[in-house]
């Protein structure tokens, strides 16, 4: 600021000059790093009890979706099944259940039913035990029932699966459509694909001979997209600037990011609460869309004198060709990497409770297809992106260093999924990924498409395998 002329006590008179005022170090609130560590243990640990107990099952079949939600986490996130000693172990596991009401033990011999066709499709079929009462909990293989007849239609369609009596498309069509209802969760899914794999003609079988060869040509790709990657130029850097306490500031903000994800789910829970009858891919599309409002609103909101746009963070449009070709990479890239880390992290984690994600059950309903591709694929990538790697990872990175970021930042994602700890590792990845790509191209949108693809190319892979032709 200037300073006018004044005169010194000996009677010198000073003429007008610029006079610097000491700088104050802005240390920021480093305070707000073990809100957001403690949020996001709390959210893991709310998530791994979810897993282990969810609404409505309590008693033997909370004891058999707890078994089930064990031997699902390592059969059913690999691409192949475990060898037949080790579904045989899996079976005798699951069959050493102590269960005293005629509903668990039906439960039970359905589950069995399948997992024993699995391992021996010629053997004959053991329909004993599988009892038509529901009982007073939820069923744990398909919790939406709500009525002995729901159970019955259920037990039906199995047996007709299973008895080996020539059956015609329109017959397993049936099938699987009642298999498929009532929320049916793993091993379900492997009876669904039994009835619909029948239907296949020989075009669709072609097709699937054709996949096959995609899949190991996009391992390929993957190996050589991992390896170019790797050989790098020089980052550009993360998109926002600043000191430790614009950091600290962007934690803030996704402190509130949390704050919002927590409000507009509770929302959405009360809506359904309200008789409100709405699908799970409902319920996430409406999350989404509220949170992609709520990301906007947070990164403008003014937090120590600055607001962000959504360019200021990341999103911008220059090199959008370019960045874009980075996060089709970043995807096959990712394909061995998280192939290899869901198989260690099935046998190094499966201490940790694991399962499978809540929409999964609606992977095998055809028409939510469209609208669960559009939630789970651009939106969900979009809002976490915003949330993880434009706020999470830069307010990491500007109060820690880079590197630590994306360890930090990448397993905080992992954490909070609600598959649980068997996909950890991958998931670690995949966050990891994003962040790199965010760093490297000092953009969001690399990890944006290479979310969504993720995502989306999941969904279709399931329902291409498992779901209707």
């Amino acid at each position: 600021m200037i300073q006018p002329p004044f005169q010194l006590p000996n009677g010198e008179t000073l003429g007008a000059r610029r006079i610097r005022m000491p700088s104050v170090p802005d240390r920021g609130t480093p305070f707000v790093w073990i809100a957001v560590g403690g949020l996001l243990a709390l959210m893991t640990v709310l998530a791994l009890v979810a897993i282990l107990n969810p609404p409505g099952l309590y008693g033997d079949q909370l004891k058999i979706h707890r078994a089930l939600s064990e031997a699902e986490a390592e059969w059913g996130l690999l691409p192949a099944a475990p060898s037949k000693e080790r579904v045989s172990e899996i079976i005798d596991e699951l069959e050493s259940l102590k269960l005293g009401d005629d509903a668990s033990k039906g439960t039970l011999a359905r589950a069995l039913l399948i997992l024993k066709h699995e391992r021996d499709p010629a053997a004959k079929a053991d329909f004993k035990g599988m009892s038509d009462f529901l009982g007073d909990s939820r069923d744990a293989l398909t919790p939406g029932a709500e009525t002995t007849k729901d159970i019955a239609e259920l037990n039906e369609a199995l047996r007709e699966l299973y008895r080996g009596d020539p059956l015609t498309a329109a017959d397993r069509e049936r099938i699987a459509d009642t298999l498929s209802a009532n929320e049916a969760r793993w091993p379900m899914d492997l009876a669904v694909k039994r009835a619909r794999t029948s239907l296949l003609t020989n075009a669709q079988a072609e097709r699937m001979a054709v996949f096959g060869v995609l899949g190991v040509v996009a391992l390929g790709l993957g190996v050589l997209a991992l390896l170019l990657i790797a050989v790098k130029p020089k980052p550009l850097g993360i998109p926002v600037s600043g000191s430790a306490a614009e950091g600290d500031r962007l934690g803030l903000r996704f402190l509130l990011f949390i704050a919002a994800l927590l409000g507009a789910s509770f929302f959405v829970a009360l809506l359904e609460i309200s008789n409100m009858e709405m699908s799970q891919t409902a319920m996430m599309l409406s999350i989404q869309v509220i949170m992609i409002g709520a990301v906007i609103f947070i990164a403008w909101l003014p937090i120590g004198g600055r607001s962000y746009s959504l360019s200021s963070i990341g999103l911008r449009t220059e090199h959008l060709g370019k960045d874009c070709l980075y996060g089709i990479a970043a995807f096959f890239a990712n394909l061995p990497a998280v192939l290899a880390l869901a198989a260690l992290g099935i046998f190094f984690l499966r201490w940790i409770p694991s399962g499978g994600h809540p929409i999964q059950s609606e992977l095998l309903d055809p028409g939510q297809l469209p609208l669960l591709i559009l939630a789970a694929g651009p939106l969900t990538a979009f809002v976490e992106e915003v949330a993880f790697r434009g706020m999470l990872f830069q307010g990491l990175a500007l109060r820690f260093r880079i590197w630590p970021a994306i360890l930090m930042s990448s397993f905080g994602f992992a954490l909070i999924h609600p598959q649980g700890g068997a996909l950890w590792l991958a998931l670690a990845w995949i966050g990891g990924m994003a962040a790199y790509l965010t760093y490297q191209r000092k953009s969001l949108i690399p990890a944006i498409i290479m979310h969504a693809c993720h995502n989306s190319v999941l969904i279709l892979l399931y329902v291409f395998t498992v779901g209707a032709p």
